[in-house]
């Protein structure tokens, strides 16, 4: 992202289910100007899949342990962290062990855990002004499907109130 100037903001994370038998995903994000969002794409998709540098895994261990240092469960939040425990199905809090376990993850481990959430096909999801989007080259990254924003929820649209008088705005691609 900083080297080209290519994003605003880049990111994401592997969300884990709330119980055992849920299903993991890894959600990204990307924030970039309309003319750019190919180029971004597939600098983001390419920075996914290359293999894990030494370096930024030890500057992201740091982080993590120090993290999980400074951390504590807040009181008032107590009985909701042990609720999702015991939907995990944990008989206590995991993050002990957890931490143990990322210390201990070698970067070959961590690669191969890594290539089974890129392998398979990405499903992107782009908002932005169609017209600003080299479509034709967005292509060439996968099959492109355009959707209206009515098609993105299957509850359709709210329906109005008996004396609602306020006026109801959707931002949406064009």
């Amino acid at each position: 992202r900083e080297a080209r100037g290519l994003a605003y903001y880049a990111g994401g994370f592997v969300a884990a289910g709330t119980r055992p038998s849920d299903d993991w995903l890894f959600m990204g994000r990307l924030g970039t100007q309309g003319d750019k969002t190919v180029e971004a794409l597939d600098t983001y998709l390419e920075v996914l899949r290359r293999p894990i540098d030494d370096t930024r895994l030890a500057s992201a261990r740091t982080a993590l342990d120090q993290s999980y240092r400074a951390s504590r469960v807040d009181p008032r939040w107590i009985a909701n962290w042990v609720r999702f425990w015991d939907l995990r199905g944990e008989k206590s809090d995991p993050r002990p062990g957890e931490w143990k376990a990322a210390a201990a993850l070698t970067t070959a481990q961590l690669q191969e855990y890594a290539s089974q959430i890129t392998a398979p096909a990405a499903v992107v999801a782009i908002v932005g002004d169609k017209a600003r989007i080299d479509l034709a080259a967005l292509s060439k990254l996968g099959a492109v499907k355009p959707v209206e924003p009515k098609d993105l929820v299957s509850w359709g649209a709210f329906p109005k109130q008996a004396g609602d008088k306020a006026k109801t705005t959707v931002a949406a691609a064009k």
